[in-house]
């Protein structure tokens, strides 16, 4: 299928959300219980001791390796 809508996936800006639907990710379990200790449900973002943190899509991109642009 990405040879024959490659070039329009790309054109449309959506190429790189669909090849990380095919992506392997290795997930770190430490990192992720660190995480998920701190999140706090009812306002969706990480409670530290300096107050509250939320990751930013130029965040997320740099973890996933895509751009943040499209």
């Amino acid at each position: 299928m990405e040879n024959f809508f490659g070039q329009e996936r790309k054109a449309l800006g959506i190429y790189d959300a669909i090849r990380l639907s095919i992506m392997e990710l290795t997930i770190d379990k430490e990192l992720l219980m660190a995480t998920l200790s701190l999140w706090c449900s009812a306002i969706n973002t990480m409670i530290l001791p300096f107050g509250p943190l939320d990751p930013t899509i130029l965040d997320v991109s740099t973890i996933l390796g895509t751009s943040p642009f499209g």
